[in-house]
């Protein structure tokens, strides 16, 4: 009887301890927010009832009518090939995106940020028949571009003779005129994209 007794507790100190560590490591999680923002790539309109899929999340949702999500709570999950390079404090996660009559879109390595709300913009465009999918692949952040610039550029504690490394600037974009979206509708979809400013998300603001 007591052998008995003694096993029972044994076994429930093991499920306590197991389950105290599975919430501990659940605590460790780091998550960052996302609202994801589908527009039609010619008339900027927003595109409603588009699915959006993000695999890393087990994630599948659809836009609204404004053409964006509900904000989407993500794991930050670390690019282990850039983490090579030089650490960041983000990791990165795929996006799909469908929608009736539009070629599907994919959006690769895309941001997350802990205790950060992003808002990726999708430009989608007619399936012509030109191309199955649009891919995208977003960079890492800015600051983590230019300490990687400042790190190379500056090999053993000292530039080399006649190199230097220049603090990298953002770059503004213009709102397209009626022109710039006319010659865009002329453009193969894969290209058409690069020419778009893209618009805030309504419901994101």
């Amino acid at each position: 009887m007591f052998i008995k007794k003694a096993v029972l507790a044994l076994a429930l100190l093991f499920a306590a301890l197991e389950i105290s560590g599975c919430m501990r490591c659940a605590e460790d999680k780091k998550f960052g927010e996302m609202i994801v923002c589908v527009r039609d790539g010619f008339t900027d309109e927003p595109i409603r009832g588009a699915l959006v899929v993000i695999p890393e999340a087990g994630i599948e949702t659809v836009t609204g009518p404004d053409g964006g999500t509900t904000v989407l709570r993500l794991p930050i999950i670390p690019d282990a090939e850039y983490e090579k390079l030089l650490p960041a404090n983000e990791g990165r996660v795929t996006v799909l995106v469908y929608a009736d009559g539009k070629t599907p879109y994919l959006l690769l390595y895309a941001r997350v940020r802990e205790g950060e709300l992003r808002k990726p913009q999708v430009l989608m465009f007619p399936s012509d028949g030109s191309m199955e999918v649009f891919p995208v692949c977003e960079a890492p952040g800015m600051s983590w571009c230019e300490e990687l610039a400042r790190m190379y550029g500056n090999r053993d504690g000292g530039r080399q003779e006649g190199y230097s490394v220049l603090p990298l600037r953002r770059r503004s974009v213009s709102r397209p005129t009626a022109a710039d979206m006319e010659n865009a509708a002329a453009m193969p979809s894969a290209y058409a994209a690069r020419s778009l400013h893209k618009k805030p998300c309504p419901s994101s603001m």
